[in-house]
Parts: structure tokens; sequence; C-alpha cells
């Protein structure tokens, strides 16, 4: 997670790379015509992320009394997500909704703690209330308007050598994570060790023995052929993803304030449909996954999140957070009554 003097020397290494952005180019026709805002992603088709932003763009541009129309660029056409990120903070690109954006607001580096949320409604709740608008605030302050926030899949742990009951079983084995401090701490905790890889690597990885497996959701686990060589899949849900969806915040004041309430209103009417979607989209996945051979545990989390609750006060001292990670409310009386794990 970075400290807050790198922070601030990526915020201008970030704006010093505008000219090489531009690239991206004008987004707006004249005034009296619609304006067309771009948003870019790096999501796929079969991806939750994927339908948020193209139901995000149709909630808009059915509004017959908006100006506003909503072009999607989806699958990395404007960049990675790096870019699009960079792209938005600066204003060569209109929104983004698949942003690392804790190089430029580090408190959003909370959303990357394992274990934050019970479940996707836990998540909705606080996202919408207290913590979700005070990580908007601290966005605003460097330049960009939360719309709102999209939520992925519950991520899992899979290998090819045995099935994982509990973090005992993780012991020895290599697992890739996505780069950063927390991944690497998370899985490391478990008794695993974590190799930081790109996800382009891992296919490769696993059949050459560099790791043993690697950890994410069932939809991209089939997407990506990865239950060929791991059959072995414990849904540990060790993260819920969380997608803010960002805009220049130039760009969005000066929108018509009713249009600046329908952006709004449509990302949460995208997340509210993502969040229906999800659980049969992953179902599906599960189904097919077991029919190729896969073995899929439903384990005891609370086993895994022993291990890792330690670091949400930690990390949040060190982005001086406390305030904001305090905001979070507990799950619902039904949700304490199963723990952490999932029905």
């Amino acid at each position: 997670m970075p400290q807050h003097a790198n922070t601030r020397r990526e915020f201008v290494r970030i704006l010093g790379s505008a000219a090489a952005l531009s690239l991206v180019g004008c987004r707006r026709q004249p005034e009296s015509d619609t304006v067309v805002l771009r948003l870019g992603h790096c999501s796929v088709p079969g991806k939750p992320l994927f339908d948020a932003a193209k139901s995000f763009a149709q909630i808009v541009n059915r509004e017959v009394d908006s100006r506003v129309r909503i072009d999607v660029f989806p699958e990395g056409k404007l960049g990675d997500s790096r870019l699009v990120m960079e792209s938005t903070a600066i204003g060569t690109l209109d929104m983004s909704c698949e942003a690392p954006l804790s190089p430029i607001v580090p408190e959003m580096a909370l959303l990357e703690l394992p274990y934050l949320f019970v479940d996707d409604r836990h998540a909705a709740t606080n996202l919408e209330g207290p913590f979700g608008q005070a990580l908007a605030k601290r966005a605003e302050a460097r330049g960009l308007t939360v719309l709102g926030y999209y939520t992925d899949a519950g991520r899992s742990i899979f290998n090819r050598y045995r099935d994982v009951h509990s973090p005992d079983d993780l012991r020895g084995l290599k697992i890739r994570v996505p780069e950063g401090k927390v991944w690497l701490e998370m899985m490391n905790r478990f008794g695993a060790i974590g190799i930081p890889l790109s996800w382009g690597e891992v296919y490769t990885a696993i059949e050459q023995n560099v790791i043993a497996g690697a950890e994410t959701d069932l939809i991209s686990i089939e997407r990506a052929c990865l239950h060929e060589t791991c059959k072995h899949i414990s849904q540990t849900n060790h993260v819920l993803l969380v997608y803010p969806h960002i805009m220049n915040r130039h760009e969005f004041e000066a929108l018509r304030a009713s249009d600046r309430r329908l952006l709004k209103r449509a990302c949460r009417e995208a997340a509210r449909l993502q969040r229906e979607r999800i659980g049969g989209r992953l179902a599906e996945a599960r189904r097919r996954l077991e029919s190729q051979g896969a073995s899929i545990l439903d384990v005891d989390e609370s086993l895994f999140r022993d291990r890792v609750l330690a670091m949400h006060d930690r990390y949040a001292r060190e982005l001086r957070a406390e305030d904001v990670l305090s905001m979070i409310t507990p799950p619902s009386g039904r949700e304490q009554a199963r723990g952490v794990g999932r029905p």
C-alpha cells in the first residue's frame, strides 16, 4: 500500500503524463448537441463489471430528457486499467470503472483488504452509506467524482495438488497473487507463499510448476481454463473486489444538475442489477466447472478470516484513514447468524 510521500510523487507523475495521454482525444460534441461521455474499462463479456458498465450506459442513454450519451469502450480498447484511471484523472477520458485508485486516492486501498465485507449486500449497504461517501470525498479532493461502486464476485483459491479446507492445507504452496502489498501479506498470512505475477502469466506458470495455483473468482477460472490443470478450488471469498465508477470532477461539474443526478442514479441502478445477476452467473460457472471434474469446496471462511483481520486496523493507521474504516457498519442479524460464510 503506498505511503503518502510516494503517493504525492505518483500523482505528479500522472499529471506529467498528460501530453502522452492526450491521444485519447476529445469526447464532446458542440454545445448545442448531445454531450458524449466516454467510459473506458478492461472487463470482458461474461464478467460482472462488463455487465455493470453496459447497464449504466443503457440507463443513461434511454433517458429522454438528458443531453448525455454514454459510449462504452470495454476490453482495454482505451488502454489498461492503469491508463484509463490516469486518463480520467487528468481529463483526457471522461470516466472509468476499473481503476486502481489508490495511487491517487490512498484511502481507496481500504477496498483491497480481505474480508472487509461479508457479501455483496453488506458491501452495498456500506458503499452507499457513510463509508462510501467518505471515500468519495477523499477522491473529490483529488479531482475525481465517484458516481458509485460496483462489486465483483467473491474470490476462491485454487491449486493443482490438493483440496484446501483450512489455511493449514495451504502451507508450502506457491500461490499467485496480484501485485500489491496487501495481496502478498494476505496470502502469506493464510500460510501459502504469495507470488506476485501478472494475470497473463498464470496459466504458463502453473504448467511450468513455477506456482501451484492462484486465486480469483469462479467465472475467471472457467474463462481462463485454469480448471484443466487446477482441479482443487476452495470458495474462501477472501476478497470482494470493489470498482469505483469515477469521472473527472471538472467534467462532472460542467454538466447540468439534472444530468449529474442522472449519472449517479444510473450508477446505483447498474450496481443493483449487477448484484441481482451475479449469483446466477456464479452458479452457472460452478456447475460447468464441476461437470468438468473440478472439486469446489465451501470452506469455513472464519478459519481464513481470523488470520487476516489484524490487517484492517494496521493499514487504516498507515493510511491515516481510521475514521473512514470505523464507518463500516456490521452485518445484519441474518448475516451475523451465518458468520462470514455464504448461503
